[in-house]
């Protein structure tokens, strides 16, 4: 399902471990491949009234066995290597064993559920975990109107690594007397790093009669980021600054930020989670309806996290997060 499906139609489709590893489970840009190539390329070479059969093994809690072939569309028989008898007691599937099906005793199974619990789950029972939450709890964010003038304002830009796939986000926080407001999220698919700074003009621009000081920008500081930095430094370095608007984004704050190290997205997120819990974070209670504030896709991303979206809204304001928390007077430190 991820090479080349054409030629003359089908009776019947057999697709045999389409997910090799829990690797390519967990690897959103193969999921969604996979997604896309059956539901725009196989799928189109049967015959009416064929049938497609699809064997395989979960291995992750969002693959493409939880994604496509799901009922009703699909008659879904599930095999679980410990199985119960009509007593209640456990047994392995393949007991009593025999030379032409020597499968694996209820002793090893059993060891390897207390080893690894949710790998177990998925790849030996093909059940879905239960899943714990994760994210910033709901009844933490709070909304608020937006001050009269802002200390500093921080702009967290979360880049696209392609053309076709990530979002380009920017979320812009103010900080004002000891509090955060994010002011706007804002996310699009654009090509070409001058169109990229002509929105992050656009983000600081709708702020900037708001601050007094020079704003900053939260980037990662990853590889392509490094060339756009490049490209920002040299039209920084140009630009005449003939509106005050134009002459404090001239002198632009660049702040890179390293990722490695800090762990998974989500891990990075909750590393902010005090600031939620003491008050220290406000969303603008004021939204627009023109297509150009995301806002409540940031509030769904940080509240019910999930690891096969894209996210990109979360990563920028996680980036002005790490940046502006200096700003505010606070003993809270990162959460572990």
């Amino acid at each position: 399902m991820r090479g080349s499906v054409n030629g003359k139609r089908a009776h019947c489709i057999i697709s045999d471990d389409v997910v090799k590893s829990p690797s390519e489970g967990r690897n959103k840009l193969i999921q969604d491949k996979l997604e896309e190539n059956w539901l725009q390329i196989v799928r189109f070479v049967k015959f009416d009234g064929s049938r497609t059969i699809c064997l395989g093994t979960r291995m992750a809690k969002h693959d493409v066995y939880t994604r496509i072939f799901i009922p009703p569309q699909w008659r879904v028989i599930t095999q679980s290597a410990i199985i119960k008898d009509e007593s209640g007691q456990e047994r392995s599937f393949w007991e009593p064993e025999t030379i032409e099906a020597p499968g694996l005793s209820l002793t090893t199974l059993q060891q390897e559920r207390q080893e690894d619990l949710e790998s177990f789950l998925l790849q030996r029972q093909n059940q879905i975990p239960e899943v714990s939450f994760q994210g910033i709890r709901p009844h933490l964010i709070q909304y608020g109107w937006l001050p009269q003038k802002f200390e500093r304002v921080v702009i967290g830009v979360d880049l696209a690594s392609s053309s076709t796939g990530d979002y380009t986000a920017f979320v812009t926080i103010g900080v004002s007397q000891n509090k955060l407001y994010v002011c706007n999220a804002y996310q699009e698919r654009i090509l070409g790093n001058m169109k990229k700074i002509d929105q992050l003009f656009d983000q600081w621009n709708t702020w900037a009669d708001k601050c007094t000081n020079t704003p900053v920008l939260g980037i990662d500081a990853n590889r392509y980021a490094m060339d756009f930095q490049g490209d920002l430094l040299d039209y920084l370095q140009d630009l005449e600054g003939s509106t005050e608007s134009e002459e404090k984004f001239k002198h632009l704050q660049i702040e890179p930020i390293k990722s490695s190290g800090r762990g998974e997205k989500i891990d990075r997120l909750m590393g902010h989670s005090l600031l939620f819990e003491r008050g220290k974070i406000y969303f603008n209670r004021v939204t627009t309806d023109d297509g150009k504030s995301h806002t409540d896709k940031l509030i769904q991303q940080i509240t019910d996290y999930n690891v096969m979206d894209s996210n990109d809204l979360m990563d920028a304001l996680e980036m002005a997060l790490f940046i502006g928390r200096n700003y505010i007077n606070s003993e809270i430190t990162f959460a572990g």
